[in-house]
């Protein structure tokens, strides 16, 4: 949603701010104005805008280390706002002087304002009746690197967003995002692959397809992945077994209350961001060229029709959470794969 607001503000310019002060836009956990003068006497910048003050400098350090640890949002300097029931709506534009030279200060300043920087952050400027004054408007996205702890003097603690508001994070939600870090984020994918045909099926008029089904685990965290475990449930009975097309699999393997189970040997990781491929089943396909109906598992059906193919996984690994996850494949992905004449 920040994004969304960010490209409209960067669309329609000083129309969508109009807009936003005369239907009260409110604050929310993506959104947040400030003015240019936040107190009597406490400008943000100095100097001519070549110079954050320190207010200025605390108020965007606040804002970024809040965004960047929570879902990421679009601050919006040179709006002041009041509180209308409860909420904090924006009254008026409190326009900064000398705007472009404000805008190179803050881009200047970016790197210096978090440790770690955050990466990624955009800013750009809307004038005001096209003079040198206006708004600066900053998109800050979610940091893959949280928690980022404000760098600002009398700041220097680690923000987050909690509703409308910029609030020091608690103790254990800074540990937690450091260990976020250190964690693998193992996400499952299906590759077909063809290993033949001949033969009949079950059936007359029936010509066997052979598949294998690579799956494939790839780590997004920035942990490495080892003691992995996964459950597989799926429909049709398309997997008889894992470990069939492993020769002989290393995998721990078991089937309890008819969900197949899988547990890889301690010395098969997955380094983060890398993928391999962590088990295979065979598949078998048969085609009637006659009738062209396919039959896979206790699935018969057209062979042109759109049939989907789910398989739910629960997978973990030492310090990731057990996740769901479902995997698919179409039926038309065995056709291609195994170039079976169908019509």
């Amino acid at each position: 949603m920040s994004d969304v607001l960010f490209d409209r503000l960067k669309s329609l310019g000083e129309e969508l701010i109009i807009q936003m002060i005369e239907s009260e836009q409110q604050e929310s956990l993506t959104l947040d104005f400030k003015a240019n003068v936040e107190k009597p006497g406490e400008p943000l910048f100095e100097n001519e805008g070549k110079k954050l003050t320190k207010t200025g400098r605390r108020t965007l350090a606040k804002a970024a280390s809040a965004f960047a640890n929570s879902m990421g949002g679009v601050l919006v300097i040179g709006i002041d706002c009041r509180a209308i029931e409860g909420i904090d709506c924006a009254r008026q534009i409190t326009p900064i002087p000398f705007l472009s030279r404000a805008l190179s200060t803050i881009n200047n300043e970016l790197h210096s304002i978090t440790v770690p920087p955050i990466g990624g952050i955009e800013a750009m400027h809307i004038p005001i009746e096209g003079g040198s004054s206006g708004l600066i408007v900053l998109s800050i996205p979610r940091s893959a690197r949280r928690p980022h702890r404000s760098s600002a003097t009398g700041a220097k603690s680690y923000y987050k967003r909690s509703g409308t508001s910029t609030v020091e994070m608690e103790h254990y939600e800074i540990e937690e995002a450091f260990l976020s870090n250190l964690a693998p984020e193992l996400v499952l994918t299906f590759a077909i692959i063809s290993s033949g045909s001949g033969g009949s099926g079950a059936e007359p008029g029936e010509r066997k397809f052979s598949f294998v089904a690579q799956i494939i685990a790839e780590n997004f965290g920035g942990g490495l992945a080892k003691h992995i475990f996964f459950q597989c449930q799926q429909e049709h009975h398309v997997l008889r077994q894992f470990g069939e097309a492993f020769n002989p699999s290393k995998n721990q393997i078991g089937v309890v209350d008819g969900v197949q189970q899988v547990a890889l040997p301690s010395d098969l990781v997955v380094h983060p961001g890398t993928k391999r491929i962590i088990e295979k089943f065979p598949i078998e396909a048969f085609f009637n060229k006659e009738t062209n109906e396919m039959r896979v598992g206790d699935l018969r059906c057209k062979a042109n029709s759109a049939h989907l193919f789910e398989f739910v996984f629960l997978i973990s690994a030492e310090g990731m959470r057990q996740k769901r996850q479902t995997v698919e494949f179409e039926l038309r992905e065995l056709i291609s794969s195994g170039t079976i004449p169908a019509k």
